[in-house]
């Protein structure tokens, strides 16, 4: 192979490889979006599962039709934020969906636990194996964990045009990714 053929060889090279670095952030940008969307269609699909769940168990418990309404208007609320949510604008509707947890954050810690405490006292006796567990609804828990992931990647990503626009809440008002005891704004539930 002659020098000069090596020499056009390394100079495509190195216009493909700055190519690629060029692209290589919007591509990451598109895919935290792509990953956000598919987060957020998971948590509702599993809140929509833990509709279906309380409402078939005993409502005469201690968690009420009234309560699975609102748990439902909640739900529709959420897949009308994701039916708006624009891909070019991506801040925009994780906003929609910080502001909407934040503005219901007192129902969300007073919800979670009564759920999970109906859920405890209409479990059916059998002895749960591998393939057959009791019931549980943590679709709400995913939700607040796929927003929360979303406020930080939104954080990471937007350019500092956007963020005079909107910035995420301040530490002491974002929710923290659930777990067994999930805090939200600085309150504990069990």
């Amino acid at each position: 192979m002659s020098y000069k053929k090596v020499q056009q060889l390394a100079a495509r090279f190195v216009k493909t490889a700055a190519a690629i670095e060029y692209y290589a952030v919007p591509e990451k940008t598109d895919h935290s979006v792509s990953s956000f969307l598919r987060n957020i269609r998971v948590a509702l699909n599993e809140l929509e599962g833990d509709l279906m769940t309380l409402k078939y168990r005993d409502p005469s418990g201690e968690f009420s039709r009234a309560q699975w309404k609102e748990l439902g208007n909640f739900w529709h609320s959420c897949i009308e934020i994701y039916k708006a949510f624009d891909e070019s604008r991506p801040e925009q509707g994780v906003k929609e969906f910080a502001d909407l947890l934040l503005e219901k954050k007192d129902w969300l810690a007073k919800i979670m636990p009564a759920i999970q405490r109906h859920l405890k006292a209409t479990e059916v006796d059998f002895v749960p194996g591998p393939g057959l567990t009791q019931a549980r609804a943590d679709g709400l828990k995913e939700l607040i964990k796929a927003v929360n992931d979303g406020v930080k990647n939104v954080k990471k990503n937007v350019s500092p045009a956007q963020s005079v626009t909107w910035r995420p809440p301040a530490a002491k008002s974002t929710f923290v990714s659930p777990s067994d005891k999930t805090e939200i704004s600085g309150t504990k539930s069990k």
